[in-house]
């Protein structure tokens, strides 16, 4: 796909993110979306029962699982959970945060940081990880992977709570987002494994920015990165997107629904969603498969993930793109 350039450069890239350590750079990596060898492939799935909370105890036999229609091969499961230290030794469960100031008022970017604060106090583990970014006038990374539960709480607590604006320019905040959360994506390809997005921010703009947001859930899904947008309106502030029935879809709901995440809007608190995805990623399964399809093309290949258990839910992205002819060794992340 041709991306539409944005004529605005962000003041602080994050291409130039160190992941892993900030000292030590990771170098630039290709990120399909699964892992191991050109035809293994590796895909977290989330299994929720009638109340929304995750499930233990499946299988191998118990789930299914098709590419382009086509049943696969399953060669393995894995839970992994917060509790799991045997799952930590595999790969730590891993956060983003990101707040987008644009356009929020100084009362919900207050919501949003104690509601992260709230989650990190209630969910989080020693053996998970939390990367801080904030969206302003420039993208900081507040705080890298790797630091302790504390530190990850002082970095919430220390969020701007200033409202970014471009008057002069109305329409290219939303496309320095866009950008922001594309170049993210690319750069959480470095990291194997599930990474679950917690954005939140003032509803989008769809008008205008199709092909930035097509570019960025492709760079999210290709890096195994799943998006939960809250939109930082509550239901009595959202005035613009109640007049202007075209903007009634924003942004936020591609980021979610394309990258196997939820949308939360219409909300009297913030709260009650940060605690509802924090129930369900409290663990998940990863499951190894072997595709019957070896073409290295570079194109895009449809998943769909069943179980065989009555009564429950799969949330699972919809697909990966296969690695091209002149990639080396791996499928994806």
């Amino acid at each position: 796909m041709t991306r539409l350039r944005s004529w605005i450069v962000l003041p602080l890239a994050l291409s130039t993110l160190a992941i892993a350590n900030s000292a030590s750079p990771l170098p630039p990596q290709v990120a399909p979306q699964y892992r191991v060898d050109v035809t293994a492939i590796q895909t977290d799935v989330l299994i929720l029962d009638d109340k929304g909370l995750p499930v233990s105890g499946l299988a191998l036999d118990d789930f299914e699982v098709y590419e382009d229609g086509v049943r696969q091969r399953l060669d393995s499961v894995q839970m992994i959970g917060s509790s799991s230290d045997e799952a930590a030794e595999v790969t730590p469960r891993r956060f983003v945060f990101v707040i987008n100031r644009l356009g929020a008022r100084f009362s919900s970017l207050v919501r949003a940081r104690d509601a992260l604060e709230g989650f990190v106090t209630a969910f989080l583990t020693e053996n998970d990880e939390v990367m801080v970014v904030d969206i302003g006038y420039s993208v900081k990374v507040l705080q890298q992977f790797g630091a302790s539960k504390d530190a990850t709480i002082g970095a919430i607590r220390n969020l701007p709570l200033l409202r970014v604006d471009y008057h002069h320019y109305p329409h290219s905040g939303e496309r320095y987002v866009y950008e922001a959360l594309r170049s993210l994506g690319e750069e959480l390809g470095g990291l194997p494994g599930r990474k679950t997005i917690i954005f939140l921010s003032n509803e989008l703009h769809t008008r205008r920015f199709l092909v930035d947001i097509n570019d960025t859930v492709d760079a999210l899904n290709e890096s195994n990165s799943t998006v939960y947008s809250i939109d930082l309106e509550l239901a009595h502030q959202r005035r613009f997107f109640r007049r202007h029935a075209r903007y009634a879809v924003g942004g936020l709901s591609p980021l979610a629904n394309e990258t196997g995440g939820r949308y939360f809007y219409n909300q009297t608190s913030i709260e009650p969603s940060v605690r509802r995805i924090g129930e369900e990623n409290s663990s998940y399964y990863l499951l190894s498969f072997t595709s019957s399809n070896r073409a290295r093309d570079g194109k895009y290949r449809k998943l769909q993930i069943e179980v065989r258990r009555p009564g429950l839910k799969v949330v699972a992205r919809r697909g990966y793109v296969a690695p091209k002819a002149d990639r080396a060794g791996v499928a994806g992340r």
